[in-house]
């Protein structure tokens, strides 16, 4: 009997490695439920070579990949570590593979002295989840995906607890409920995620709140000690509210417990007291939520009311999740049409939300600008308690732009003293012939006509719309080598909009350094009337050396394949010709011979063209470019070429193609398409005497599946006909015919 090849864990290494992890996730689609899409070793060391992973731990067997975890920072929240992918060859599944690389990465973790680790996994894949679970993981209740986060590295680093881990082992010693299903114990609007562990008589009990992804409980044998906010989840902020510590003593052993309180920028939370628990006690603070500038993300960490705990000396930190609401907010909806023009009235509803507990009066003022006029400035609105309520006001358009106002609302509930709420709203009105830029409550904008370009001032993304409708996303830059997301938590210094010309600029200027000290980047949007918008960078060396280090920068762009043209393999590829071929991973980059993408997807023209001296590389499911610099010398600002995008600007791709190229065509020499499947019948001679053969090839990286059926017009040749499965990796094929006459039509099909 054959002994099974033991199973190790190795960090990737692209020349051990990248061969064999292309073969396993070509016998993984399946798995995946994906499509035929397959890759090379040189498409695993580019994607590699162009990601942000930390690590990428490998399960390898008898010299085989044969499971796969990527380990990165994680972009979407702070305080954790994340794993992006998590996969087994189906061949390897119940051999508790996963499970080695999860426990490897959650080592990492520790390691490394973060506090969590998270990943996501698709709804159906249930199976998954006990595994998960055991690891530590708590499967967090969201509608919209699902969402793990793994708590064992900050129980490990709670000095309070360390002396039973000296005992117990955590993952062999758990006694947690596990279900498939979402975790958490719910409680006063509060998520709580519960660990226990049990060992010859050794209990210890630990919950996790889920919002401040922080510890509120420890029990043990001997006390149990846990905070609690006896309100609600969501908070109007500006207001003060309890936070209440108990301790229990629950075997009379000596027990002392000390709690100090920790302010951040969101809450204010002076507490600081000592007491000796002979039998329980019960400490109450108060903590002030700070105002806040945007709503809460519901799925990223929240503020916090945080303490400092020594349990007999031990340290412990308690952190507790709230949601700070806005005491009001207010909801400016203009009417649904097409558009405004310059001297018309209309009506605007305006939606006030009352937080407060109580029935509410709110007012304020809509102020008058070179942009929007009121027929009744002065607006009162009275709001049942957690409710809401619309009014309609007139208006008149005096220009086209935007109406950006910081309004002051005056809350009066009951017989609480009036309080004072800002908030920031925005309107926009673009016009046909109007070109117009400056700030809005969401970051800033700039248009021209039925174009616009947004950026978003939390995340630095830049939105792209003809009309209404979202046309592109252009990411934020990544700075390296090794690349990182830090940029995307940097706001901007300074934004300055201004027209040149018949087009509007937008430039947004930021400080660098984390990256490198005294770099300071300047991003430029450049939007014309036509629907050609260009985006490129500066770097400004401020400092007083020079920088010699090599610097690269990546800009990152979604751009749906649906409806494209794209310059594949010397040839103008139609994707509308064929099976739906939309995947970006259906074609490799670096088989694109110029330096552009198009799409009509039947709503809207699109097309993208980067610099013919850089190369197109993926960056996960986006499209990227880099920019590589090798010196900036003191007090210089160096630039990248730009990317030049088209909008609604041409109608045909070959018209595209040669603002891309910068380079006319002749009308009557027009390129023509191709398509996706290629099929050729004796070596190009459509003219058959006596033998002769019949060529298929996918062009895109995907394997042959379907039938192929050969039949001649007359019918003087045997029908053939061949089914092809995907499991037999083919990505060409071919089939011997003869044919009775010369010149006879030869018919294929392919399905």
């Amino acid at each position: 009997m054959l002994q099974a090849p033991e199973i190790m864990i190795e960090e990737y290494e692209p020349r051990r490695h990248a061969k064999s992890i292309a073969e396993m996730w070509n016998r993984s689609y399946e798995s995946w439920g994906g499509d035929n899409s397959y890759q090379t070793e040189q498409s695993v060391i580019e994607e590699h070579q162009n990601g942000t992973h930390l690590k990428l731990f490998l399960a390898v067997a008898g010299g085989e990949v044969i499971g796969y975890c990527s380990f990165s920072h994680y972009k979407e929240d702070t305080g954790a570590l994340y794993i992006p992918l998590l996969n087994v060859r189906p061949d390897y599944h119940g051999r508790k593979i996963g499970k080695m690389l999860i426990l490897r990465a959650l080592e990492e973790t520790i390691k490394q002295g973060w506090p969590r680790l998270d990943l996501y996994t698709w709804p159906g894949n249930t199976k998954a989840v006990p595994a998960y679970k055991k690891s530590g993981f708590f499967w967090e209740k969201r509608d919209d995906t699902t969402h793990l986060m793994n708590f064992i590295p900050s129980v490990l680093q709670t000095g309070a607890v360390k002396p039973f881990f000296e005992q117990l082992d955590w993952y062999r010693d758990s006694v947690r409920e596990i279900s498939v299903a979402p975790d958490g114990r719910k409680e006063n609007g509060f998520d709580y995620f519960t660990y226990a562990w049990e060992k010859d008589g050794l209990k210890l009990k630990m919950e996790y709140e889920r919002t401040g992804r922080g510890l509120r409980l420890i029990e043990t044998e001997d006390y149990l000690i846990k905070v609690s906010i006896p309100l609600q989840h969501q908070l109007p902020f500006g207001s003060s509210y309890p936070v209440i510590y108990e301790a229990v003593n629950k075997s009379g052993k000596p027990l002392t417990l000390q709690i100090k309180g920790v302010s951040n920028p969101n809450i204010s939370f002076e507490l600081e007291e000592t007491r000796t628990v002979e039998e329980a006690e019960r400490v109450e603070g108060q903590f002030r939520v700070h105002p806040v500038e945007e709503e809460q993300n519901a799925y990223q960490t929240h503020p916090v009311v945080e303490a400092e705990l020594l349990i007999n000396g031990q340290p412990a930190v308690f952190k507790l999740g709230i949601e700070p609401k806005y005491p009001v907010k207010l909801r400016l909806t203009l009417p649904d049409r097409t558009m405004l023009y310059k001297g018309e009235s209309f009506e605007l509803d305006i939606t006030a939300e009352n937080e407060y507990a109580t029935e509410s009066l709110f007012s304020f003022s809509l102020p008058e600008d070179e942009v929007l006029a009121f027929d009744q400035p002065v607006v009162q609105i009275k709001v049942p308690a957690k409710a809401r309520k619309t009014l309609t006001v007139s208006a008149q358009l005096k220009e086209c732009g935007i109406w950006n106002q910081k309004l002051a609302i005056t809350a009066q509930t009951g017989s609480l003293e009036a309080a004072v709420i800002e908030q920031e709203v925005s309107l926009v009105f673009p016009g046909t012939e109007a070109a117009f830029g400056g700030k809005t409550d969401k970051g800033w904008l700039i248009s021209s006509g039925r174009y616009s370009a947004h950026l978003d001032r939390s995340s630095n993304s830049l939105e792209l719309y003809e009309d209404r409708q979202k046309a592109l996303g252009l990411m934020f830059p990544k700075f390296g080598l090794p690349y990182t997301n830090e940029f995307k938590k940097s706001p901007a210094e300074q934004v300055t909009t201004y027209p040149d010309g018949e087009a509007m600029v937008l430039e947004a200027r930021y400080k660098l350094d984390s990256t490198r000290e005294g770099l300071l980047l300047t991003t430029v949007i450049k939007l014309h009337r036509n629907g050609i918008i260009e985006r490129y960078h500066q770097l400004h060396n401020k400092s007083g050396a020079d920088f010699t280090e090599p610097l690269h920068l990546k800009e990152s762009f979604g751009f749906s394949l649906e409806g494209a043209v794209i310059p594949y393999c010397s040839q103008y590829i139609d994707l509308n010709q064929g099976v739906h071929a939309a995947s970006p991973d259906y074609w490799d980059v670096q088989k694109l011979t110029e330096n552009w993408l198009y799409a009509d997807d039947g709503k809207m023209t699109r097309g993208i063209a980067w610099p013919a001296d850089r190369t197109l590389i993926r960056d996960h499911w986006l499209y990227a470019v880099e920019h590589p610099f090798k010196n900036i010398a003191a007090g210089r600002t160096v630039q990248t070429s730009p990317l030049r995008i088209a909008l609604g600007t041409w109608s045909n791709w070959q018209d595209f193609r040669s603002f891309a190229l910068q380079q006319g065509y002749s009308r009557s020499r027009k390129p023509d398409t191709s398509s996706q499947l290629k099929i050729s019948l004796n070596g190009g001679n459509p003219f058959i005497s006596g033998a002769s053969e019949l060529q298929l090839r996918e062009q895109k990286m995907s394997f042959l599946e379907g039938e192929i059926s050969l039949s001649s017009a007359s019918g003087s040749i045997v029908p053939q006909s061949r089914v092809i499965r995907a499991s037999e990796h083919l990505a060409e094929t071919s089939l011997p015919l003869l044919s009775g006459r010369q010149g006879e039509l030869i018919c294929c099909s392919c399905s």
